[in-house]
């Protein structure tokens, strides 16, 4: 009976419409996002770059100020700089950028008195003194704000240590609403500096040596699937129990051969099979990708399935391979199967339990959309529990990815754990109302008495 209600489920989901337009999405997200960033070159070395740069001022052409991309800024003085500039330009434009609940990046307007509090904090965190009229004051006919001079950091001396800074500027953040960039999790994202060339150098090194660059592709593969995983099967998860009462669904549903368990866990892992198989489709897919990519650069690639640790590739000084090239072949289902599938498994079991509590389909998008929102952002290096899907945008990074390793899969297994949990309340609620113990018993009771058993 489990297996034929399997069976049943995964025929009535690949006859509908929906899991089409779910694979048509997923696939534009898949090729518009992350084969786009997918690539791997040879790093520029300073003359080249220099080079570059002088025939490009000569032609009269913009240069590129990040040959090498940009890095977090690690020195705390220079980190209180920064954020200190933000509170500048925040109190002189009168708005600061923050996160709504919807993960998007909105401006939000200041008022006068938060304008007080940011320059409070100014003036507590560095000197020289700065006057709040010079934020406050108009003139003219038309209220324009006065222009202050540029704000230059060399002239910028902080007077608190760094750990008064980091509670100031928690305690300002919280009283902007808690969710500006001044937001701990999010400063990573913008206080950044020009990368060296020795420091993309050593990253490039990490691709190839640490992550054999199939497990720094996977990680952003992973990153940007995880963002559909996230939110698009609520569209299938959330429909799934109510679709039931204009099929003939409900002769298997009421009949006393299929429990509650049965009849829930079986929607369930048809519903997780099919987004799990296509998700290792597109991992097959994503390592295809990435190995035609690198086909055009090394002469000679060899495919590691198991014991990756055994193998490494060896570079020169300027970063090139020596010998072969080792991938491993297998880092994408891997990291999907770590990665993707507890993110596939929250989002179902959402759509699950707030359909069956509310007796509506739409009931769980709004909720959905809360948790997708609350999890988008910061692009990479928070992953709390709570977050349905974690973020790590960045192809290489290995260094900072294995020291945030221990917290990712922390979090895979907790939501795990609650997928499971939620499950298990969805078969309660269902039992109950089938069993005519409320949550709209009438329509249940209808149909236990109205149907016949079926054979399995």
């Amino acid at each position: 009976m489990f297996i034929r209600l399997i069976r049943k489920e995964v025929g009535y989901l690949l006859k509908g419409l929906t899991i089409y337009v779910f694979i048509v999405i997923t696939l534009l997200f898949y090729f518009t996002e992350f084969k786009s960033e997918m690539h791997l070159q040879r790093l520029p070395t300073i003359e080249e770059v220099e080079f570059s740069n002088k025939a490009l001022a000569d032609a009269g052409v913009p240069v590129n100020p990040f040959p090498y991309g940009v890095t977090e800024i690690t020195e705390p003085v220079e980190r209180m700089k920064a954020i200190y500039e933000l509170l500048f330009n925040a109190a002189k434009e009168k708005e600061i950028y923050a996160t709504s609940i919807l993960g998007i990046n909105v401006r939000k307007r200041l008022s006068d008195k938060e304008i007080r509090l940011i320059v409070g904090a100014m003036n507590k965190i560095a000197t020289p003194h700065i006057d709040i009229d010079d934020f406050l004051r108009d003139e003219g006919d038309y209220g324009e704000q006065v222009k202050i001079s540029y704000l230059d950091l060399k002239e910028i001396l902080p007077i608190l240590s760094y750990e008064e800074f980091e509670s100031l500027i928690s305690e300002i953040n919280e009283s902007l609403g808690g969710n500006t960039f001044l937001k701990k999790e999010y400063q990573n994202n913008w206080i950044n500096r020009p990368r060296t060339y020795e420091e993309a150098l050593s990253d490039y090194i990490g691709i190839i040596e640490t992550d054999m660059v199939t497990q720094a592709s996977a990680r952003l593969y992973c990153d940007y699937m995880g963002i559909a995983a996230g939110f698009l099967p609520i569209f299938l998860a959330a429909f799934i129990l109510t679709r039931d009462r204009k099929s003939r669904m409900s002769e298997i549903i009421y009949s006393r051969q299929a429990s509650s368990f049965k009849y829930i866990l079986a929607k369930y892992c048809a519903l997780c099979s099919i987004l799990f198989a296509f998700f290792l489709f597109l991992a097959v897919i994503a390592t295809y990708d990435t190995y035609s990519m690198l086909t055009s650069q090394f002469d000679e690639i060899k495919f590691i399935f198991f014991d990756s640790d055994k193998y490494i590739n060896i570079l020169d000084t300027d970063g090139a391979v020596l010998g072969i090239l080792y991938i491993d072949i297998m880092a994408f289902i891997k990291y999907t199967v770590l990665w993707i599938f507890p993110t596939i498994m929250i989002t179902v079991s959402i759509g699950f339990v707030v359909s069956c509590v509310s007796s509506s389909g739409l009931a769980a998008l709004p909720i959905q959309i809360i948790i997708w929102g609350l999890s988008i952002s910061p692009l990479i290096g928070s992953y709390p529990l709570y977050k349905a899907f974690i973020r790590f945008n960045a192809f290489g990074e290995s260094k900072l990815f294995n020291s945030l390793k221990s917290d990712i899969l922390l979090n895979r297994i907790f939501i795990s754990f609650i997928s499971i949990l939620l499950i298990l309340l969805t078969v309660v609620v269902f039992d109950k109302k089938r069993s005519g113990g409320g949550f709209n018993a009438r329509y249940f009771r209808f149909y236990r008495t109205s149907h016949k058993e079926i054979d399995s």
